[in-house]
């Protein structure tokens, strides 16, 4: 609302209008800003906080109008009495023009409600205030009266003015709620004179209150605001203060409610803001014929939630605005040129503007397309503001990656970074089709990205992210993300038993996981392991896995009876806090868990826990080699039975090299009488306190295959407990440092690959059957070398074994996996190498159903 209503209302409205306007910071007015083009186009703004800061608080009352000097310097106007009455100068960087403002001082005796420049730099001001004239004044250049304008002015202006513009001949219009000397709009001379030709024709064209003006390029006069005749709150008129009947009738009644704003485009198209809802809400475009824009409108629709205020026009066809709205933006927003709203630029704005009367009333952009804002906010500056045009960042350049254990560190020298800090990077390994933000946010060089595929070559590129968005792309970088290294521990570490008898809690409960700290190394990803059941009850299987992990739907040991033990050597990668979980299903079981060894990554970027086992302190880490599965010691060809308390040296040299330092094996005992159990550790030392294998009568056949630690013998020492057992070794592989053709290791967490109850059926003595590594979960890729798998037999018949080889590889020598009645369940870790992705399962002897779930990969 304005000081005064317009004429023909009744006097209690003018007197309700008098009120409100008392109450600036409350109410939401505007006046016309003329064009400005800016010719930065830049995707969003930031405030510009040098500008901001000294503007401060030196403003005691909101901004009602603004205006741009050529020079850079800011006008502007209302009711404050600081740093002059009504009216100031602004220097560029937000200092008050001291000079200027004393000039003005007090000249002004009410409020100011329009501003514009005249083509000499003289200030036309209009509002609702009684010197140095009524309503209407001049200034000049320096901030003084122009006496002779103000004089000539006098008292011909009988109410406020709302609206100032400016005619190239230097002819001045204004519009406001006057009567006098023509009804709301009236031109006066260059000298300050009533030009009494146009104002005649004016005469009481116009019944309500003009609020906004603009002079088109062939002098046709554009009003809009709160009347019903000629049209409805949006009129022409010839530059001779003719109705422009075409178009007024043309516009009609489109618009029902007040128009506050008008700007021009350059094809003679006009923007429109204001209070109303029809063409579109608040915000509308008309062609210069005055029939409405349905597809700009359209697109406009109900984005803007409350009254527009401002409307001024970039050189690059989008529309800035200001108002009383919070949406698409707190009252600062932008529109593309077809009138869909700028995301990236409302984004940036967001919620800078604030205050609790908060609303801009005047926007205008300046040549460097900074936007001025003026209204009654309280930030980012009290009632004036600038924003600076910031772009998106420019790509970064000279990426250089370090390989890391599924991950790579990505060094980099950071593009420009488009007038805006870089809030965080994004990267992407599909050439673009998918981009990732870093979480939580990295803002310099490098960055880690994770979740790489290890041994798989990957192309990776970075882009920066500010306020304006996301950047361009860099140029690629290739890295082959690196798989872990492996360190045997010797002697093998117990580091869980369940047992009370040795300081447990008890057997686990069915269902309920429990965590185990390993002792692992910082640098640790991955443990070596021997789990052992002992006084099992009933039927029921254990899954291991890392902590945090989902292990439904994969076992790693099973047992089928009362009063059983079980053992099997496998691998977990490590979890929540750098451990493991074990999770019983069926049955009570009493657990013991037992480390042989860790696989470490080169960079030691990932934690894993602060509690590192000393032995594997300084162990170099060695890649595995795997090897055609061999036989190297049979007790039944030319040796006796191992016995109790009897210990069998091992040579291992025929399959590993010189230098090895760990070796993968596989461990059947044959023929077992009663109840035992065989270790293994290096020749010379001591019985290990760890047990490799188990088994609980007379007649069993077993294999568990583990990993253990070599010394320059290249021999294991076989030790018995309990017995006699015949017992068999076969390697399936070797670790060394530095080895040609050596893989690296990556752990996943586990994953079925493989199920014959699934659709295949039992496999049958004498057939063979190749299945994929690959889970279903993706998490193994294509081309790797050799598998870390876990295999179960369930639904055994009579007696047999299986054999695992290399995809479409012949039979091998040994036995991976044997049962020795009906109706078992059993299940041994193992290694194996692949071929095009591939294992091959042959069986002999009789029928069982299998799985196979993979634990983790190398390459």
């Amino acid at each position: 609302m304005h000081a005064t209503a317009p004429p023909l209302r009744t006097a209690a409205r003018r007197n309700l209008q008098l009120i409100l306007t008392a109450f600036v910071a409350l109410v939401l007015t505007a006046a016309f800003l003329p064009f400005t083009a800016s010719p930065a186009h830049a995707s969003a703004v930031i405030p510009d906080v040098p500008f901001n800061t000294n503007v401060g608080n030196g403003l005691d009352d909101p901004v009602h109008a603004s205006a741009l000097q050529p020079d850079g310097k800011i006008l502007i106007v209302g009711m404050f009495t600081t740093p002059a009455n009504g009216l100031a100068r602004i220097n560029a960087d937000g200092t008050p023009d001291t000079a200027f403002n004393a000039n003005v001082g007090t000249t002004l005796d009410g409020l100011v409600d329009a501003v514009a420049v005249q083509a000499d730099g003289s200030i036309v001001v209009g509002g609702a205030f009684t010197s140095p004239a009524n309503s209407l004044a001049r200034f000049n250049p320096d901030g003084t009266p122009d006496t002779a304008f103000n004089a000539n002015v006098g008292t011909s202006l009988n109410s406020p003015v709302y609206a100032v513009a400016v005619q190239a001949d230097g002819k001045i219009l204004v519009g406001g709620a006057f009567t006098s000397p023509a009804n709301s709009l009236a031109r006066f001379n260059p000298d300050g004179t009533p030009d009494t030709a146009f104002n005649t024709a004016i005469g009481t064209t116009l019944d309500g209150l003009v609020d906004a003006l603009a002079v088109q390029s062939d002098g046709r006069i554009v009003v809009g605001g709160g009347f019903l005749a000629p049209s409805s709150n949006l009129a022409r008129f010839t530059s001779d203060g003719a109705t422009d009947d075409a178009f007024n009738a043309a516009i009609g009644t489109t618009i029902d409610g007040q128009v506050r704003a008008v700007a021009l485009l350059a094809d003679g198209a006009l923007l429109v803001g204001g209070e109303f809802s029809t063409p579109a809400r608040k915000f509308a475009k008309f062609s210069s014929s005055g029939t409405a824009d349905s597809s700009f409108n359209t697109n406009v629709g109900t984005t803007i939630n409350n009254r527009v205020r401002s409307v001024a026009v970039q050189d690059d066809g989008k529309i800035v605005v200001g108002g009383g709205f919070t949406s698409p933006a707190n009252y600062l927003a932008r529109f593309n040129s077809d009138g869909t709203p700028d995301d990236a630029f409302n984004a940036s704005v967001g919620t800078s503007i604030s205050g609790p009367f908060a609303a801009i009333r005047t926007v205008a952009v300046q040549d460097d397309g900074k936007i001025v804002a003026g209204g009654s906010f309280d930030a980012p500056a009290k009632y004036l503001a600038r924003f600076v045009p910031v772009n998106a960042p420019e790509a970064p350049t000279g990426l250089q990656a370090t390989p890391g254990y599924r991950q790579a560190l990505i060094a980099f020298t950071a593009g420009a970074d488009g007038g805006a800090p870089i809030t965080n990077y994004e990267y992407t390994t599909d050439d673009g089709a998918t981009w990732m933000p870093f979480d939580p946010p990295v803002t310099t060089s490098p960055v880690p990205v994770t979740g790489l595929a290890n041994g798989i070559e990957n192309q990776v590129k970075l882009r920066a992210v500010n306020v304006a968005g996301t950047g361009a792309a860099s140029e690629s970088v290739v890295v082959t993300p690196q798989g872990a290294l492996f360190a045997a521990l010797d002697p093998p570490i117990r580091v869980f038993d369940s047992r009370p008898s040795h300081g447990g809690g008890g057997a686990l409960t069915p269902g309920v996981p429990v965590s185990v700290d390993v002792r692992a190394p910082v640098d640790a990803v991955a443990v070596a392991y021997n789990v052992t059941l002992v006084d099992t009850v009933d039927a029921g299987h254990l899954s291991v896995g890392p902590a945090g992990a989902d292990l439904s739907g994969t076992s790693t040991v099973n047992w089928f009876g009362s009063g059983q033990r079980w053992a099997n050597a496998y691998v977990s990668a490590l979890g929540d806090g750098g451990q493991i979980q074990v999770l019983a299903r069926g049955g009570a079981t009493q657990v013991v868990i037992d480390v042989t060894g860790f696989f470490l990554e080169n960079t030691a970027v990932v934690p894993a826990s602060e509690q590192a086992v000393s032995a594997a302190n300084g162990v170099k880490g060695s890649v595995f080699v795997p090897v055609d599965p061999a036989r190297v010691y049979d007790s039944r060809v030319g040796d006796d039975p191992i016995a109790a308390d009897e210990s069998r040296t091992v040579d291992v040299s025929t399959m590993v090299p010189v230098g090895a330092t760990g070796v993968v094996y596989t461990l059947t005992v044959t023929q077992t009488t009663d109840a035992g159990h065989l270790a293994v550790g290096l020749p010379g030392q001591a019985k290990p306190a760890t047990s490799v294998i188990n088994w609980f009568a007379t007649g069993q056949s077993i294999a568990n295959t583990a990993t253990g630690a070599l010394d320059a013998n290249l021999a294991l020492d076989v030790f018995a407990g309990g017995g006699p057992t015949q017992f068999v070794v076969d390697v399936v592989g070797y670790y060394a440092p530095n080895a040609t053709g050596g893989l690296r290791f990556t752990a996943i967490d586990p994953a079925r690959a493989y199920d014959s109850r699934d659709g295949d059926g039992p496999i049958t003595g004498g057939q063979s059957r190749t299945t994929g590594v690959l889970p279903t979960s993706g998490t193994v890729p294509a081309g790797v070398g050799a598998v870390a798998f876990n295999l179960t037999e369930a639904d055994t018949i009579d007696r047999g074994h299986l054999r695992v080889a290399p995809g479409g590889a012949p039979l091998p020598t040994v036995s991976t996996l044997n049962w020795f009645s009906t109706g078992m369940r059993l299940a041994n870790g193992s290694v194996v190498g692949v071929t095009g992705d591939q294992m091959t399962t042959f069986a002999r002897g009789q029928a069982t159903e299998y799985v196979v779930d993979i634990a983790g990969y190398y390459n």
